[in-house]
């Protein structure tokens, strides 16, 4: 049983980094963390990273619960931090505000 357990959690992991793939062969680029923690007053915790990469791809909180393993109010938790982190007001603007801090300018 144990090995059915880890074997499906690496195949969940292998899905997640082909989607953060996807997403960079889609875009062009990735959402650059360095230079967005540089630019927040508080930097974003490995976590809050982890829940913005599968933000990005459009899921539901209970989607992204579900890869994370963890619960859906934890992921609530985790965006409320990154909404008051980054002065976002919902999903779109949060995404659009990383987005120009990733590249050059603060967004105001």
């Amino acid at each position: 049983m144990y090995q059915k357990i880890i074997a499906f959690r690496r195949e969940q992991f292998q899905e997640i980094e082909s989607l953060k793939s996807d997403i960079t062969d889609k875009n062009g680029y990735d959402i650059n963390f360095s230079a967005i923690n540089v630019k927040l007053p508080t930097p974003l915790s490995e976590r809050e990273k982890d829940v913005v990469e599968q933000l990005e791809l459009g899921l539901s909180n209970q989607e992204i619960a579900t890869r994370l393993y963890v619960s859906e109010n934890t992921i609530k938790t985790h965006l409320k931090n990154i909404f008051i982190k980054t002065e976002a007001q919902n999903r779109t603007d949060l995404i659009h505000r990383l987005r120009l801090y990733s590249e050059d300018g603060i967004y105001t």
